[in-house]
């Protein structure tokens, strides 16, 4: 139903889960699904270094995508790249082998993630590129991550968005916020999202 009405059903997982509790999870999904993929999209994993955090994402994303192929789920997996301030995490530089490695995993590009540790938002390469299929857009304060774009927020986003529109980006694009930012009340934040909404197509 939600692909047949234009709509996107995606899930934002966790990948502290152990292979057992995501296989209990996917299966849930699975369920939901109705014959319809549904898109789940999971952070790399953290630990203490930047060497380890890749192998240990790679082994984690190839037993997950071989877990989906093996029981037939309608589930489409993507990583995120995160931002890289106080710990190692994996920011959009370091996914590639993770990419290469597991061919049947997209990319999830969080342009609010690489604006907090102020990366270069339009050099994404070849493998990137190639697996892009979703985009999450936010920005943040001194305290707060995943807070709403506002007009006189730093442009950053903007030039990501434009760069979007010269690859031809024809995937998703998630307002990823911090809903109850948006109002005092589920009527006054969903208004205010859909004027989010409103604001950021003037640039797609």
């Amino acid at each position: 139903m939600c692909e047949k009405e234009g709509y996107l059903l995606q899930f934002h997982g966790d990948s502290s889960y152990s292979i057992e509790l995501q296989e209990q999870y996917f299966n849930f999904l699975n369920d939901l699904s109705n014959e319809e993929y549904i898109n789940v999209v999971l952070h790399p994993l953290s630990l203490n270094t930047i060497q380890d955090t890749i192998k240990e994402t790679n082994l984690y994303f190839s037993k997950l995508l071989n877990l989906i192929y093996q029981k037939h789920l309608k589930i489409k997996l993507s990583i995120e790249n995160l931002n890289s301030i106080t710990m190692p995490r994996l920011s959009k530089e370091y996914l590639n082998s993770i990419l290469s490695n597991n061919m049947d995993l997209n990319f999830t590009y969080d342009i609010g993630h690489e604006t907090v540790e102020y990366g270069k938002v339009v050099d994404l390469n070849s493998i990137l590129i190639e697996r892009l299929s979703n985009v999450h857009i936010h920005t943040f304060n001194i305290k707060e991550d995943h807070q709403p774009i506002g007009m006189n927020e730093h442009k950053e986003w903007i030039k990501a968005i434009q760069y979007l529109n010269y690859l031809h980006f024809d995937g998703t694009l998630v307002l990823e916020y911090d809903f109850y930012t948006l109002g005092s009340n589920f009527e006054e934040r969903m208004i205010n999202y859909i004027k989010c909404v409103e604001y950021i197509q003037n640039y797609i």
